[in-house]
């Protein structure tokens, strides 16, 4: 008899061991369910650009930049070292601003600019965009990088900017880069006015609200939006 009950008692103790065990597993198992999986990391996004990407007291400073809106509509983190009339050669150069791109690590380079070089020789943006462009490449292999022109806004521009445009256009097809054309495209001439200042030349929120979208619609055209 007492070696039955004893059989008994550990055929109980043994039933309750599994049933307890089986128990935590299944409380794992849903609390690690329960737990979200991370976030995906944030495409990266850095601009190496202008005043029209600097923003300026007139417009476009800080959140109501065009590359803040973008990334609060893209998702993208990004990095912006752009300097108020660089240029090419003209101004601050536009290669001072290649350190903190590079030192970011970005999946996309964006360079907008030529706007401050329109009294440029033309020879010599060319030989400045090339250099530009090359140290991108080789210190950014991984990254997009696309170009996009000087803009003129609030009517036609003259030649010698037309001529510096075709400089940075042809450079960029020889370092087979894609090319935007804002002169050719004709932002903010014949219509967005509104996102003028008074004096034609800069843009006020307004314009950089409108410059997002053109921007967007630009890298959308070409392919080079990160995933």
């Amino acid at each position: 008899m007492a070696l039955t009950l004893l059989s008994i008692a550990t055929v109980v103790m043994l039933v309750l061991a599994i049933q307890k065990q089986a128990s935590l597993s299944s409380g794992g198992a849903s609390a690690a369910a329960a737990t979200p999986p991370p976030p995906p990391p944030q495409p990266s996004v850095a601009f190496v650009a202008d005043g029209y990407t600097s923003g300026s007291p007139s417009g476009g400073e800080g959140p109501a930049s065009y590359t803040a809106l973008l990334a609060a509509r893209e998702g993208w983190r990004v990095t912006n070292p752009a300097v108020y009339g660089s240029g090419y050669v003209a101004g601050a150069p536009l290669s001072d601003q290649v350190q903190k791109v590079v030192d970011a690590r970005p999946q996309l380079v964006v360079v907008s600019g030529g706007r401050a070089d329109s009294g440029s020789d033309p020879d010599a943006v060319r030989d400045a965009a090339g250099r530009l462009f090359q140290d991108l490449k080789t210190r950014l292999p991984q990254a997009k990088v696309v170009v996009i022109g000087p803009m003129w806004i609030g009517g036609d521009a003259p030649r010698r900017m037309a001529e510096v445009r075709d400089a940075i256009r042809d450079t960029a097809a020889e370092a087979r880069l894609p090319f935007v054309d804002p002169i050719e495209e004709r932002w903010f001439n014949d219509r967005d006015q509104d996102g003028l200042t008074p004096d034609g030349e800069n843009l006020n929120d307004r314009g950089h609200q409108r410059l997002s979208e053109l921007v967007d619609d630009a890298l959308r055209k070409v392919n080079v939006l990160p995933q």
